[in-house]
């Protein structure tokens, strides 16, 4: 570091190319989706000392995704430290998942749903998830506006049916959750 610079953080050189440059390319995007959900899910249980909670990216967007195919690894880039301290970390988490969400129904029919489903499955934290599911409604004010934006300009009733297919993803996943953890009591019940 410089003297007389602030804080600073040196990142290597990343492999691969962003979740939005594979899109674009029209690739299979599931494998990439996939290993962004589990790297998001691994970060998401690391600790942040500045929050004294779980830590969460704050600007996770496709183009802050890069995925190595050689490798099946996501990484994180461009971390935002701007976070509402009043925001518990099942907020934040769920706002990082939320932004790509958004993005993702803006895709093509043929791909919009595939990748979201792909996302969703590997992130599975049921609680993240659950709050998700509350929050995935149209906002009004200038949050529509960072909506439509993120929705690629998407009619409002077009973003409204993918949201609601969504949903019912999470509730998918969350209820599969939900009957695994009945599984694994019954057993330990009897034992």
């Amino acid at each position: 570091m410089k003297k007389g610079t602030g804080p600073s953080v040196i990142v290597p050189r990343v492999p691969g190319l962003s979740l939005r440059q594979l899109l674009n390319r029209d690739e299979v995007v599931v494998n990439a989706l996939a290993a962004a959900a589990r790297e998001l899910r691994r970060v998401h249980h690391v600790h942040c000392s500045r929050y004294e909670a779980a830590w969460s990216h704050g600007d996770l967007h496709l183009d802050n995704i890069m995925y190595d195919a050689t490798s099946d690894r996501a990484v994180l880039i461009d971390f935002d430290t701007r976070h509402d301290f009043r925001l518990s970390h099942t907020h934040r988490h769920c706002d990082d998942l939320r932004v790509m969400l958004l993005e993702l129904i803006a895709l093509p029919d043929v791909q919009w749903r595939q990748a979201a489903t792909a996302l969703i499955e590997e992130y599975h934290e049921a609680s993240v998830l659950e709050e998700l599911d509350r929050q995935l409604v149209v906002p009004h004010g200038f949050a529509k506006i960072l909506w439509h934006v993120r929705t690629g300009g998407a009619p409002t009733r077009h973003v409204e049916q993918r949201l609601q297919s969504v949903r019912t993803i999470i509730q998918r996943v969350t209820a599969q959750d939900g009957e695994h953890s009945n599984d694994c009591r019954t057993v330990d019940d009897r034992a």
